[in-house]
């Protein structure tokens, strides 16, 4: 089962757009030889503001809460805030450095906190398709006395139809 709503508004500088999904699905698990059933409800609140003609802003939050049926398996509840600051160098290139700040609550098991700091370049391949690359780290924080970690971060990305939610 898939249910999504999205709500996007626009003012002269400013676009918000609000996302929300539901997914019910089942999958098979070699680990149990059975179907798994799951659900994840994802809510997601964009926006980007124009600074000027070159520079923009965006910042947004998600919250992403995963839980499972059967209870061998661990659902988990996300909030995550992420922040760009976006340079047009052309028309059809863009870069931006960015935020990201994050909680993850796990089931059975302690939470986490993360801070990633991420540069990328996005490329406008065609009207309504992007391609962009990042490159950072992610710091990560366990309760419980687990030390932290931190590791590199490298994505490279296809997106369509960019304008709709501007995260």
């Amino acid at each position: 089962h898939l249910a999504e709503f999205t709500g996007v508004y626009s003012f002269a500088r400013l676009i918000l757009a609000l996302d929300q999904d539901y997914v019910k699905s089942q999958d098979s698990s070699f680990d149990v030889g059975a179907f798994i059933t799951s659900q994840a409800f994802t809510t997601r609140l964009t926006s980007l503001y124009e600074l000027n003609d070159r520079m923009s802003l965006e910042i947004g939050g998600r919250y992403r809460n995963t839980s499972y049926d059967d209870p061998r398996y661990t659902g988990s509840r996300q909030w995550e805030n992420q922040n760009w600051l976006n340079r047009q160098l052309t028309g059809k290139i863009n870069v931006g450095l960015g935020l990201t700040l994050g909680y993850w609550d796990v089931d059975l098991s302690g939470s986490q906190t993360y801070e990633q700091v991420e540069l990328r370049a996005l490329y406008r391949f065609a009207e309504k398709m992007d391609v962009s690359a990042a490159v950072g780290g992610n710091w990560q924080q366990y309760s419980g006395g687990v030390p932290a970690t931190w590791y590199p971060i490298f994505r490279i990305e296809i997106e369509k139809d960019r304008s709709v939610a501007p995260l």
